[in-house]
């Protein structure tokens, strides 16, 4: 009796003994899960926290480009104000200079004009001196020529006033002859004489009618001379005036065209030179701020990792 109460009380205690060795596997493998689940659960807190990171990362990232290219434009904006107020200073001072340069090309242009004037004008006088100078020269050699006839005229009507008076003696001459000649002889004698007569008179009056419509002739023809010479010169003086006129304004538009030219290419030089300052200039101080945005992001981050750990 006592034999079979040991040996149930031996089989209870086996299985007691069965059944707390399950219910501890059971607690192991309850303590394995819940060990699996902590351990899960902390990955999926460290995942977590890894992704929040690098959200809070990419939009620090966002933020410093943000500020990065606010800072860039307001640079920009500022070197920019800074490059149009020495450009508008450089460009009155420009204009000062070119007007002053305008005002001292216009006075030397001016006083060269006024003196080239002057010169043509003495040219001209000169000129114009020359050419009455030759007038009178030419007058005075008509006057000379036809002196020169009056004398030769003048003699040679002395010769025909000798040859005259030997026809008035040879009139006389005839007349003495012609008593003593018949009335046939008589009639002949005197038709020659009156012929020859008729010839000697018609041959001065000739002489002396040529003479004048030469002298006549040649005063029309030296007036008409110089008229003419005087007309040329005047027409002359005015196209050279207008010539002058039109010569000048084509070298003044010329001038001021190159003057344009010059002035717009020495700007633009200029400011293509003031633009790749700035931006040297810019590019330098954003490049020093995208370093020290740099370096703070990297401090930033840095205190964050140790924070979390």
């Amino acid at each position: 009796m006592l034999k079979i109460e040991e040996q149930n009380y031996s089989r209870q205690l086996i299985k007691q003994d069965k059944e707390l060795s399950q219910f501890i596997k059971y607690l192991e493998m309850q303590n394995d899960v819940a060990e699996k689940n902590k351990e899960k659960e902390f990955r999926m807190k460290q995942k977590e926290s890894l992704i929040l990171g690098q959200r809070q990362e990419k939009k620090q990232e966002r933020d410093f480009q943000a500020r990065l290219k606010q800072l860039e434009l307001s640079t920009i904006r500022e070197k920019y104000d800074e490059s149009q107020m020495m450009k508008n200073q450089s460009l009155e001072q420009k204009l000062k200079n070119q007007e002053s340069i305008h005002n001292q090309i216009l006075q030397a242009a001016k006083l060269n004009r006024e003196d080239k004037a002057n010169i043509r004008n003495l040219h001209l006088r000169d000129s114009v001196d020359q050419a009455i100078a030759k007038a009178n020269q030419i007058q005075q050699d008509k006057v000379d020529h036809f002196n020169y006839q009056q004398i030769r005229k003048d003699q040679y009507l002395s010769q025909i006033k000798s040859e005259k008076n030997l026809k008035q003696l040879e009139k006389s001459m005839n007349f003495q002859i012609k008593q003593e000649l018949n009335d046939s002889n008589y009639k002949k004698a005197q038709d020659l004489l009156n012929e020859r007569i008729y010839k000697t008179l018609n041959k001065l009056d000739q002489k002396d009618s040529l003479s004048q419509q030469i002298q006549i002739e040649n005063q029309r023809k030296l007036n008409n001379k110089l008229f003419s010479q005087k007309a040329s010169l005047e027409n002359g003086l005015t196209n050279a005036d207008y010539a002058k006129g039109r010569f000048e304004q084509n070298l003044n538009m010329k001038k001021s065209m190159t003057e344009y030219k010059m002035n717009k290419l020495d700007q633009m030089m200029r400011e293509k030179q003031l633009l790749q300052q700035q931006e040297r200039e810019t590019r330098v101080m954003v490049e020093k701020k995208k370093y020290q945005l740099k370096e703070e992001f990297e401090r930033k981050m840095n205190l964050l990792q140790k924070q979390k750990y």
